[in-house]
């Protein structure tokens, strides 16, 4: 059996409410406001027709005063729990947006920790095996120019499926070798300087390896 209306609502307005449960009773409620308004208006009418005797038109009259009382009653209490609604949803909202900045906060703290112990270790492995596509395009750079046999091809162009000289259907292929990696911390880096590849003069030799293929590319151009 049902508790009392008064007694639902006075659990609604309790601190342990929940939206969902304000949000039926406000329904409820304005389905008795609806029910409560048509017999007054149906009492109304026999209170106010030719036909009624006077004491049937003053009781009917007299019921229908008592229903409009009541469905302005209804109407106040079903404010209240609208507030009350609103409150709790706003609550719920806060609490929502509260967990799910902690949660994007324990990611983002995670993020961190694994950036800063992975990132070294992956650039390092990259940029390793970049100086020996740079050193080993040199040398072939080298082999091309001294032998008469088949021209050698750089080990990206191989293993990328472009053309000697980096095209690809008619579109030049970006160079791994002359991609920009950032520092991971800049403010460790020298000013100007944001990148930790390509290298800059403090490895000069690998510098001169790369300006060196990239007359192999021109030369594979002009043939």
């Amino acid at each position: 059996m049902a508790k009392p209306l008064d007694d639902r609502i006075a659990a609604a307005l309790a601190d342990n409410a929940r939206a969902a449960t304000v949000s039926d009773l406000i329904s409820e409620i304005g389905e008795r406001i609806t029910a409560t308004e048509r017999e007054r208006d149906r009492l109304t009418t026999i209170s106010t027709a030719l036909s009624t005797g006077e004491d049937a038109a003053e009781q009917a009259a007299a019921d229908a005063a008592k229903l409009a009382a009541r469905a302005t009653r209804l109407a106040g209490k079903r404010s209240i729990l609208e507030q009350r609604h609103a409150e709790l949803l706003n609550s719920e909202r806060r609490r929502r947006a509260a967990e799910f900045r902690a949660g994007t906060l324990a990611e983002r703290d995670q993020l961190v920790s694994e950036l800063r112990e992975t990132w070294p270790q992956l650039v390092d492995q990259i940029t390793g095996l970049l100086k020996r596509v740079v050193a080993n395009d040199a040398a072939i750079e080298r082999s091309n120019r001294d032998s008469a046999g088949e021209q050698l091809v750089s080990a990206e162009a191989v293993v990328r499926g472009c053309t000697p000289m980096f095209m690809h259907r008619g579109e030049h292929v970006p160079r791994l070798t002359r991609m920009q990696i950032p520092a991971l911390d800049v403010t460790a880096q020298p000013i100007g300087r944001a990148h930790v590849w390509p290298p800059h003069h403090a490895d000069g030799a690998v510098v001169a390896l790369s300006t060196g293929f990239a007359e192999l590319e021109r030369a594979y151009a002009a043939r």
